[in-house]
């Protein structure tokens, strides 16, 4: 061997094991565990079913005692339209809501029905008629359902059990909630009362287990 190569090889040695030492080092950086929390996958609700899905024309045409159209069909809201007779609207409309959480929807089932009973009360007075009771809780539908006191006239007590006789309301609405999601049922126009809670309550319990 020559000697000028001798300074070269410590060179080169020190060279090829700092190379040696950097793959271990990294090996080794790579073999500590990872203390970084994994992430949680995005939870996933089921899609809400289209509002106008829930009823058939059939059960809305009985509700309103006469032949209907659909006059609004979004996802979440749904309405019906009928003139039984000159100068007579009916209308009748499907809304569903969905919550972040089971609390909020008991407070937005709350609200509606607080609303609800307000209004009846407001029309009531401007028609100078009695308000009675402002309506009526429904068992076995959904977690928690409400019936609304009907304006001009009949209770919603009366309304289920079918003893107004030929007395008409102006308004009447069926509000239920299931888990996180709220249905809403809402007739307006002057409908017969006689029968006209449980016909309501009758197309509620066929939609609510689509929820």
């Amino acid at each position: 061997m020559s000697p000028a190569a001798l300074p070269i090889a410590p060179a080169l040695l020190a060279l090829w094991l700092s190379a040696c030492g950097g793959k271990d080092d990294a090996k080794a950086g790579g073999d500590w565990p990872s203390f970084e929390a994994p992430a949680r996958p995005a939870e996933k609700r089921p899609s809400l079913p289209a509002a106008c899905s829930l009823v058939t024309q059939e059960q809305v045409n009985e509700l309103l005692g006469s032949e209907a159209g659909v006059m609004g069909d979004d996802p979440e809201n749904c309405a019906f339209m009928s003139m039984p007779g000159v100068g007579k609207v009916l209308t009748f409309m499907v809304q569903i809501q969905q919550a972040g959480s089971e609390r909020e929807a008991k407070e937005i089932f709350s609200g509606i029905v607080s609303m609800q009973g307000n209004l009846a009360g407001i029309v009531n007075d401007m028609a100078g008629e009695r308000t009675r009771k402002s309506g009526q809780e429904i068992d076995g539908l959904g977690d928690e359902a409400w019936l609304s006191g009907a304006t001009y006239g009949a209770s919603a007590e009366e309304m289920v059990g079918g003893k107004a006789g030929k007395r008409v309301v102006d308004g009447a609405a069926l509000t239920v909630r299931k888990g996180t999601r709220i249905l809403t049922l809402n007739v307006t126009g002057s409908v017969r009362a006689d029968g006209l809670g449980a016909r309501m309550e009758t197309l509620a319990r066929g939609a609510v287990p689509q929820l």
